[in-house]
Formats: structure tokens, C-alpha cells, sequence
């Protein structure tokens, strides 16, 4: 399957109808707010196994650092991002089996005025989306118009604080230093005090101090939320009466908690604690070799929590039991460092990460079932390229649809049965065909590898010369695989022979499908020497990908 690139606001679907799989749960459940529900869990009811294949993608403008998440009500995904990369903020409305524009909000190619842009999830109930924005403004829109119902509420502060609805009640905080819980229809203060000098009970709202950068969650009774001085505060939900607050150590994470059995898991720097959500208690904590930039996700009593390795791009997963012992016996490594907040579906962790790679583990024994690298939009000018498509908002699971929202403004929607009958795409092929060069080491063979499908499974990637295997490199972050002739040390290669030379080059994607790349070029060894290609370099004995078969990351 190929996915078409167009100018922004465009997308690339298939047919409406789907076959359902038996790798997808019969009954699906909406995804209405950020991470599924009110405690941020991230587990989905449904099981979707790998691999995966993009059913469609849709492209709106760039937004680095976009921590927002895709919401999703029946046959509508919602999302965020920018107009552009420098224009106001948009909220699309898809269709979620093609993922066609239904509507946005503003209706506005500028997106909203001033140049301000959606800071929060979208949060579903009742037909109402509540949203907030980088200007102080709460949205309330109509679900199925998106037009402007009630509100919006004017704060003045910028809004960061993914809202919670419940029973009626919605609770977000502000950067203003204040936690609000308003009803949801008026906008009056839920929260009520006596006022002794007047004898009367006024509706109030809780001062936290310092700005409310974080969504809430709810453990049991309490609402729990972050501050911007590294704080958690914890509240009585049905009063707002203030229970406690703790400072833990090390950087704010926004959106860095979950709350599952009896604890409340908090991320902070390079440590994570688990805490009693009635006291603030300490259960236990962990420090990991670096800092972890996405929440943790909790299954079956098992944390699983991410972040980045020493060794460039690369990152590591951890599962930890409820007593804060480690289940595997080492951390799986990753091909790429995870960026966003992980998804459970079934029996695997679906983990988004770095230069916009979606990865698939098990849940288990911590295998890398699945890898799938999003390519950056073609329309982005001026941007990094592979440094935009880095994935920070949280994933969303709805209807056996995973969705992932990348830096350069594209959701793209995975499916188990989405269509994919074609091989990998194998181009940027060096030396060029047909071209004439001398064979002196070190000789490069190269090539990009990319797959828009189900991805590139760089175990499956074999290279040959002249009918013979050669070891070559995958270098998962530029997608590009290498061979260099040694040129130094105990051993060193002979030029190439002069005469014709045939490269063969081939790989599978996920599903199976393989692509086979034939080339010839031409030896003359009285030719002047041209520079070593400036990609990436490798020694004779490299393997294919980083760390083996299946650590790789996919095209």
C-alpha cells in the first residue's frame, strides 16, 4: 500500500467497508479523552495484533511538541494541530473508516486568531467537546457541528490541563494557579464554601499556587493533578476540599501520571513512583538510566515504562511489578527513544517514539513484534527532514484502529486489516546504475529502504555483489542500507575489479511482501577516486539493524 502525498489538509483512504479480522476484538469502545478515561490508563478493551498497516493518513500543518491526543466518539476521530506551522490551531474532525475531512473548528484556513493553537486533548461527553487553548480559552463545541455551545470560558492563562468530565461536573486547571471544577452546561462553580462574613455558600475554585500544567485524573475519590513546581496535589473530588500535596524530584512531565490498582504512578525525571493516592504515600520508586519523557502504562500489575539509552537514538523499556521489582531480567531495547504515552491492547504495548516510529512489543516476554517508521510529510519546507515526524502526543485505540499523531501535523490511522499487497520501496540506490567509478576501498554500496504499509522488517533484508552475500548495515534512522569495502586496519579489501558489477537488494515488509532491487555499475580503476559517500559508516561484519533481527525500525 502507498501513501500518497499531497498538499496540506489532505488525506489518502480505502474503501469504507472493512473486514473484520480475528486479530480484532469484536466489540469495539470509544476513546472520548486523553489516554481513554478518567485515569489516564491507557488500556484499551480491545486486542489488535501486529502487524499493522496504515489504513490512512491525513495531513494538516506542522506542530513540534504537539501533546495533544487524537479522541475518538463512534465514526468520528478528532484531533489537533496547526493550520500551519506558523498559523492558529485547528481542530479537525475524520472520518475514522477513511479518514475524510467531516468538519473543522475554526472554520478558518488561519485556524484560531492571534496565532494561538490547542493545548489540551479534546474531551467527549454528552455531544460536547471541552478543549483549551494556549490563549486562556475552554472551548465548548457541539460534537457533531463543531460549532460554539455554551462557554467559552475565558481565563486569560494558557490552558494545559486535558479536562475530566464527570457526572456532570468538569474539572481542569490553568496556568493562573487554579484547579476549577465548573458545571458542565453553566459554567457555575461546583465547589461551594461557606462564607462566614456573609453567611452564605459561595462556589469556589482550589488555588494549587503555581500553574496547572498537567491533565487530572481521578483515583477513586480523590482528583489528582500536577503543578509546574514538581507538586502533586491531591483533592476530594465531590468537594475540592485539599487533602495533601508532595514535591517529588527532578523536571515537570506533563501528563506524566496513571493511576491503576491501588496507586498513582507518577513519572519525574528519570524516576518513577508509585504512590498512595489517599495520602501521597510513597509505595516504592525506580530511577532509570535516563529521564522518562512519556507516561507509564499500566496491565495486569505490570508497569511498563520507557526511556531513552545512552547509544544515540535508541531507547529502553522496563516492566516493573507492584512491589517495584523488575519482571524482565534486562530492559528490551528499542530502536528508537519512546516520545509519547504507550497504548494495551491485548497482550501488546503499542509505543510511540523518535522520528515518528510506532513499535509493537509484547507485553510478556518484551519481544519487538512490530516496527513502522512515519515518513515526514513532503509539504514541510524548511523543516529538519526525519526530526518532525517524532511522535509526542499519546496514542488513541478505537473501533481496532490505532491512532498516531506525529510532529508534522499527519494522523495516520493502523489497522490489522488494512490492505497492503506491495513490497518495500527501494530507491536513492548508490552508485548510481549504470554509473562508472573507481573500485579503491572504501567502496559504498547504499540504498534507502522505506515501507508505507505495514512497514520495513529489516531482518529480511538481504544484499548481494556480483552473486555473492555481503553484510551490509540498516541504519533504522535514516532508513538506508550500507556496505563499505575496508580501506584500513589488519585487513584490507582489494580495489573492485575493473568490468561490470551487479548489486541485488532484498527486503520484505511486515506482511510478507518483498521487494527485490536489481543494478549493475561499472569498474574502471584508472578513474580518479571520488569521496566517500557522506551517509553513515560501517565495518565488513556489521548486521542487519541495530542489536539484531527485529530491533530495527520499520520503513
Amino acid at each position: 500500500m502507498r501513501i500518497s502525498r499531497r498538499n496540506k489538509h489532505t488525506h489518502v483512504g480505502v474503501a469504507a467497508a472493512i473486514m473484520m479480522t480475528s486479530g480484532i476484538a469484536a466489540v469495539a469502545a470509544d476513546w472520548p479523552q486523553l489516554r481513554g478515561d478518567t485515569q489516564r490508563t491507557g488500556v484499551s478493551a480491545e486486542a489488535i495484533k501486529p502487524p499493522l498497516a496504515v489504513l490512512w493518513r491525513f495531513t494538516g500543518g506542522a506542530q513540534n511538541n504537539n501533546l495533544t491526543s487524537p479522541v475518538v466518539v463512534g465514526n468520528t476521530v478528532y484531533y489537533t494541530t496547526r493550520a500551519s506551522a506558523q498559523q492558529g490551531g485547528i481542530l479537525y474532525a475524520l472520518d475514522t473508516r477513511t479518514g475524510a475531512k467531516k468538519l473543522s473548528f475554526p472554520n478558518d484556513p488561519n485556524g484560531l486568531p492571534g496565532g494561538s493553537y490547542f493545548t489540551t486533548s479534546a474531551t467527549y461527553d454528552k455531544g460536547r467537546l471541552y478543549i483549551g487553548s494556549s490563549s486562556g480559552t475552554l472551548y465548548v463545541l457541539d460534537a457533531t457541528t463543531l460549532k460554539e455551545v455554551g462557554g467559552p470560558f475565558q481565563l486569560g492563562r494558557r490552558i494545559e490541563s486535558a479536562p475530566i468530565v464527570e457526572n456532570g461536573t468538569l474539572y481542569f486547571g490553568c496556568n493562573d494557579g487554579t484547579f476549577y471544577a465548573l458545571d458542565a452546561q453553566t459554567g457555575e462553580k461546583r465547589w461551594t464554601k461557606m462564607d462566614v462574613r456573609n453567611r452564605r455558600t459561595v462556589g469556589y475554585a482550589y488555588a494549587a499556587g503555581e500553574g496547572v500544567s498537567s491533565a487530572p485524573l481521578l483515583a477513586g475519590d480523590m482528583m489528582l493533578f500536577q503543578t509546574s513546581d514538581n507538586q502533586v496535589h491531591g483533592l476530594k473530588q465531590a468537594t475540592g476540599n485539599f487533602r495533601w500535596k508532595t514535591r517529588l524530584p527532578y523536571a515537570f512531565l506533563p501528563n506524566g501520571m496513571t493511576f491503576a490498582g491501588s496507586s498513582v504512578f507518577v513519572a519525574t525525571g528519570p524516576s518513577l513512583y508509585a504512590l498512595l493516592p489517599a495520602s501521597a504515600s510513597e509505595r516504592w520508586h525506580r530511577n532509570l538510566p535516563n529521564d522518562i519523557q512519556a507516561a507509564p502504562v499500566v496491565s495486569n500489575g505490570i508497569v511498563y515504562v520507557g526511556c531513552k539509552d545512552a547509544k544515540g537514538d535508541a531507547g529502553l523499556l522496563y516492566a516493573i511489578k507492584d512491589n517495584g521489582r523488575t519482571l524482565w531480567k534486562d530492559p528490551v531495547a528499542l530502536p528508537f527513544n519512546p516520545m509519547g504515552a504507550p497504548v494495551v491492547s491485548g497482550e501488546v504495548i503499542y509505543v510511540p517514539g523518535q522520528r515518528g516510529t510506532v513499535m509493537g512489543v509484547d507485553k510478556n516476554d518484551g519481544q519487538v513484534l512490530w516496527t513502522y517508521r512515519i515518513q515526514p510529510a513532503t509539504n514541510r519546507a524548511n523543516i529538519n527532514p526525519g526530526t518532525e515526524t517524532t511522535i509526542m502526543s499519546p496514542l488513541a485505540l478505537s473501533g481496532g484502529t490505532l491512532y498516531a499523531l506525529s510532529a508534522d501535523g499527519s494522523l495516520t490511522a493502523f489497522r490489522a486489516d488494512a490492505p497492503d499487497s506491495s513490497g518495500p520501496v527501494i530507491n536513492e540506490l548508490s552508485p548510481k546504475p549504470g554509473t562508472a567509478l573507481n573500485g579503491k576501498p572504501p567502496f559504498v554500496i547504499s540504498a534507502k529502504l522505506i515501507d508505507d504499509g505495514s512497514g520495513l522488517n529489516p531482518a529480511t533484508i538481504t544484499a548481494s555483489l556480483d552473486g555473492k552475500d555481503i553484510t551490509a548495515v540498516y541504519d533504522s534512522k535514516l532508513s538506508r542500507i550500507r556496505y563499505t569495502t575496508q580501506s584500513s586496519g589488519r585487513i584490507v579489501d582489494p580495489p573492485l575489479a575493473d568490468g561490470r558489477h551487479e548489486v541485488t537488494l532484498r527486503a520484505k515488509d511486515w506482511r510478507g511482501n518483498e521487494t527485490v532491487e536489481t543494478w549493475s555499475f561499472v569498474v574502471d580503476n584508472s578513474l580518479p577516486v571520488r569521496p566517500t559517500s557522506s551517509a553513515p559508516s560501517s565495518t565488513r561484519g556489521g548486521g542487519l539493524g541495530p542489536g539484531g533481527a527485529g530491533k530495527g525500525g520499520g520503513g
